[in-house]
């Protein structure tokens, strides 16, 4: 009988543990990411930096034995080493204890910025996006920024539960699944995940929510849907809305049943169909303070403090629920032109209510 074929992995597992100095290089590769396909994947960079191109054939000569000992191509079993050693055995491993995922959730909190919260609030919502799609919830104008910053947060929940990634930092709450019609691949939020996350109750304001499934625009039938749900804040744009929010944009009221997903610039002023279904052009607000930016009543700066319309008095503003100390709770980079756009109706509107005020005078 013909003596079996050992996987390649045993036999690598064979050669670390016959080959010390080996387990010390796979120990630096794992520190310093200087693997070309490992530091591509989680930096999406292309090519990468020259300084870990000079690292990865460094320690790529050092494999060599295992080459000789495999018969295998060297990169082959260097991107497989770098799983083995980043999923040594005894680490945690998938699917995780839901009590276990919570207590990491919960010990990081502190730690995860407004752009990381929304960008995993929007993953919650729709369980399966790109990472192109997760970075703009995060107001990032480029991938990379946006993947940085998601992939931080995923590392975090890693060591939290002492769990090594073998592959993108995302792995550690979802899995990669079909690419969408941009040709991205997307991630889809482990079952685990989403019960932790429901279980802490970060986004139980919005678990209600139902999206529609992503999908790219494009198709003019589709486009024309989305735009007259968007007119009355629904579909694709309230969830988009409330996945950057969470909850009122000024108040910080979590009763998504009241809340609407109200826009910045009206529909009627928007210069294009993706203005009008651009989230960063949409404030999650209550009934009140909806009516009192879309009448152009109150408006925002740059820095999101308020401005109040002469046209109320102190006591009606008392009665809202609005000073001028009430503010918005944060303010993306992306939100900068609608803010601007928006504070110009608002100066249009209250010129025209001072030449009233001052034509009634003279009468």
């Amino acid at each position: 009988m013909a003596r079996k074929q050992p996987k390649l992995h045993e036999v690598m597992r064979a050669i670390l543990l016959e080959q010390p100095n080996h387990t010390a290089t796979l120990q630096r590769l794992r520190d310093e990411n200087a693997s070309l396909d490992l530091y591509r994947m989680e930096n999406g960079l292309h090519p990468p930096p020259d300084q870990f191109r000079a690292r990865a054939r460094q320690y790529s000569n050092e494999f060599e034995i295992v080459r000789a000992k495999t018969g295998r191509d060297t990169s082959a079993n260097l991107s497989l080493a770098i799983r083995l050693s980043r999923s040594p055995s005894g680490s945690a491993q998938k699917p995780f204890p839901v009590g276990q995922l919570m207590s990491a959730l919960v010990a990081i909190r502190p730690k995860i910025s407004e752009p990381q919260m929304s960008m995993l609030r929007a993953h919650y919502l729709y369980r399966t996006l790109s990472m192109e799609r997760i970075a703009e919830f995060g107001g990032y104008g480029e991938y990379r920024a946006g993947n940085s910053q998601y992939g931080w947060l995923c590392r975090r929940i890693a060591r939290e539960l002492g769990f090594s990634s073998p592959g993108a930092q995302t792995y550690t709450i979802a899995e990669s699944t079909e690419r969408d019609e941009r040709g991205d691949v997307q991630w889809r939020m482990d079952d685990v995940a989403v019960k932790a996350i429901e279980r802490v109750g970060w986004f139980s304001q919005v678990a209600d929510e139902q999206p529609e499934p992503m999908q790219l625009r494009e198709v003019l039938e589709t486009e024309r849907e989305a735009l007259i749900k968007a007119r009355v804040g629904q579909g694709n744009f309230r969830t988009d809305v409330i996945a950057l929010w969470g909850s009122c944009a000024v108040t910080g009221c979590a009763l998504s049943k009241i809340l609407i997903a109200s826009h910045l610039v009206p529909w009627a002023a928007c210069a294009t169909n993706q203005e009008r279904l651009d989230p960063f052009n949409g404030l999650l607000l209550t009934p009140n303070i909806d009516r009192l930016v879309d009448r152009c009543l109150i408006a925002f700066n740059d820095d999101g403090s308020i401005l109040l319309s002469k046209e109320l008095t102190a006591q009606e503003w008392a009665i809202l629920g609005v000073s001028e100390k009430s503010k918005l709770r944060f303010v993306r980079p992306t939100m900068l032109p609608y803010l601007q756009k928006h504070r110009e109706l608002f100066r249009t509107s209250e010129e025209s209510t001072e030449a009233q005020r001052l034509h009634a005078e003279t009468i």
